[in-house]
Order: C-alpha cells, then sequence, then structure tokens
C-alpha cells in the first residue's frame, strides 16, 4: 500500500466515523477555501488515484477534526476517539429537547410531590387503619425528594436514564445494580379507600391545630 492509498484509506475511516457524506466533505473543503474539491475528488482521494496537495492535507483535516498527522497513520485509538468526538456532538445536538423535556418533567414531579406532601399531612390528623398508616410511613422520604435529588440520582447512574446501550456509546462506566422494588409505596391497586372523618374527628382535627 503506497503513501496516497494509506492516507485514502484513514480519509474514508475518519468521514465515515464522522458520519459525513463523500458530499459533505466537498463542502467543507469549499467552505475552507479549496477550490475544485468535489465529491468525485473525494472518491479518488479516498481510493488512492489522487495525491493530496500540501494546504489540502490541512484544510482536509480541519473537515475530518482531527490532526494532519493522523491522514497518514491512523491508529485503532485515532478512529475511536473520533468516533466518541462525534457521539459526543450528536449527543450535544439533542441536549436542546431533552432538556425541554427535563424542564417538562420536572414541573410534573414538583406538582406530584406536593400533592402527595398534602395527602400526607392530611393522614397525619385524621385516624386510618394500620395499612394506611404504614403507607403513609413509606410515602414520606418521596415527599423529600427534591427535583435536585433526582438529577443527581440520574447523574450517578446514567444507565438508569439512558439504557445500557445509550450509556456505552457514550463511553460511560455501566454499573450493576441491585434491583429496586417494584411496588410503589400509594401506588398499589390494594390501597384501601380513605374513609371521610367523621364530624368527632373533623372537630379534634380543629383543637389540634388551633392548640399551641
Amino acid at each position: 500500500m503506497n503513501r496516497d492509498e494509506v492516507i485514502g484509506r484513514n480519509v474514508r475511516a475518519f468521514r465515515e466515523a464522522r458520519g459525513l457524506s463523500q458530499a459533505q466533505v466537498a463542502d467543507g473543503m469549499t467552505a475552507a477555501g479549496v477550490e475544485g474539491f468535489y465529491p468525485q475528488t473525494v472518491l479518488k482521494t479516498e481510493k488512492g488515484q489522487r495525491s493530496l496537495k500540501f494546504f489540502e492535507g490541512f484544510a482536509l483535516a480541519s473537515v475530518l477534526g482531527i490532526e494532519p498527522v493522523e491522514l497518514w497513520e491512523a491508529p485503532a485509538a485515532a478512529l475511536k476517539q473520533a468516533r466518541n468526538r462525534q457521539r459526543l456532538i450528536d449527543a450535544w445536538r439533542n441536549a436542546e429537547g431533552h432538556r425541554a423535556a427535563l424542564s417538562e418533567s420536572a414541573v410534573q414531579f414538583e406538582f406530584a410531590r406536593q400533592m402527595l406532601e398534602k395527602e400526607v399531612r392530611y393522614l397525619d390528623h385524621v385516624e386510618v387503619d394500620e395499612e394506611t398508616r404504614k403507607r403513609v410511613e413509606q410515602a414520606r422520604p418521596l415527599v423529600a425528594t427534591s427535583v435536585e435529588d433526582v438529577v443527581d440520582s440520574a447523574l450517578q447512574h446514567p444507565e438508569v436514564y439512558l439504557g445500557n446501550s445509550t450509556s456505552a456509546d457514550l463511553g460511560l462506566e455501566v454499573e450493576t445494580l441491585e434491583v429496586l422494588p417494584t411496588e410503589t409505596p400509594l401506588a398499589g391497586q390494594d390501597v384501601p379507600v380513605r374513609r371521610e372523618p367523621s364530624a368527632e374527628e373533623r372537630r379534634r382535627d380543629g383543637e389540634r391545630q388551633e392548640a399551641p
């Protein structure tokens, strides 16, 4: 394999790692001030049928997001780095949509948390059966959980929220987590129906609230 063939092989490898078409590379070369560099020129370069001029090499390296020396020799580590770089760029481009979804979810989470907090406070002042009282106690940590706590948990365990494959694609360490309990407090089908407090219970509740 001669020099032009080595460069051509590397150009193609880096182009594909970046997810670029030959036309996009040609457009990038034109934007960089290189005239007469067409998709057909890229094809001939990748096949080793055309030698790169000195200034073309620098411009092409810039378009591919690599160092000029990597055109001559592209070790496996360099190719892996190029692929990871492109994945991060794609993830960054998608960040705006994720941010909007996160904002909406944060509002919904806080609304649900406040509703649960009101329910727990109410049940603290009425007589309920032992099973309901147990579920109220289980719900207290949820009431104390803030949006910031959820975000921190997502950052510490991205594989739970992104999925193992996505985390691996982004180069994130994936650890094996213990299986979380599937039962959700106050969300099961067997939750007893809360009865309405009697007039006497309402009176005692009012006395408790008025007491210093």
